[in-house]
């Protein structure tokens, strides 16, 4: 089998290499040029995360789906704490739940969160309702009449609680600056952080759900796919290189 020379390899396309040699201020002068208007494009880049245009579609559940997310757009911004254990509802997790639940309001980024420590008692004599959990939760008996009045609670009860009291869902919004930019990595870092700590110890499973995680997710996963396409593309240059240039000099 004859050896393929360089024409046959590259069809003498290689001799546009030779322009390089004839002219190099010129060809520097234009590479220059390019490389100072990618750099433009690149910073223009954008992804769209908007999980509408994901699944943009000409149907009238997606229209309805438009108009409930111009009239209510506040769930756009909200992530889902969901915890769930066998002991929940238990005195020690019950503190630790609570404590969790400051801790998420602190967070920079956050406007406030629901959950179900913003329950309150029905109102007595006219008064002010007092809250479902108190400062001091009571011990023993007290204890046990206490998770009986958040099984029955009418507000929380199949909402932000299951009815068999192991699972609990906690509302934390989000400023949605935070969720349009870079900073929701850090932000839904931060709240992963405090759900490890702060549930340490109690048997507690956490996780976190809504629609800025599931951007940050798509986020990440075309970030990654850019870098191992950028990776791919430049090794199938340099081979390409390669070939070229042994087509040349053979």
């Amino acid at each position: 089998m004859p050896t393929p020379n360089r024409h046959t390899l590259a069809l003498g396309i290689e001799r546009i290499g030779l322009v390089s040699l004839r002219i190099p201020l010129a060809v520097a002068v234009v590479a220059v040029a390019l490389a100072i208007a990618a750099g433009f494009g690149v910073t223009r880049l954008k992804v769209d995360d908007s999980l509408s245009q994901l699944f943009r579609s000409d149907t009238p559940e997606f229209r309805l789906y438009e108009e409930v997310t111009r009239r209510f757009p506040s769930s756009e911004f909200d992530v889902l704490v969901v915890i769930e254990g066998k002991k929940l509802l238990e005195r020690e997790s019950v503190e630790k739940l609570r404590d969790l639940v400051t801790d998420l309001q602190l967070i920079d980024g956050t406007r406030g969160i629901i959950s179900i420590f913003s329950a309150r008692q029905p109102p007595e004599n006219g008064a002010i309702p007092a809250p479902l959990f108190a400062d001091r939760l009571p011990v023993g008996a007290g204890y046990d009449a206490l998770v009986r009045r958040v099984m029955g609670n009418e507000i929380i009860r199949g909402k932000l609680l299951s009815n068999d009291g192991e699972l609990t869902l906690a509302v934390l919004a989000l400023d949605p600056s935070v969720v349009e930019s870079n900073r929701l990595r850090d932000a839904v870092g931060e709240i992963r952080t405090r759900m490890a700590e702060d549930l340490a110890g109690a048997g507690l499973k956490a996780e976190l759900s809504g629609v800025p995680v599931m951007q940050l997710e798509i986020r990440n996963a075309v970030e990654r796919d850019r870098l191992v396409y950028n990776a791919i593309g430049f090794a199938a240059g340099c081979l390409i290189a390669i070939l070229f240039s042994a087509a040349f000099l053979s």
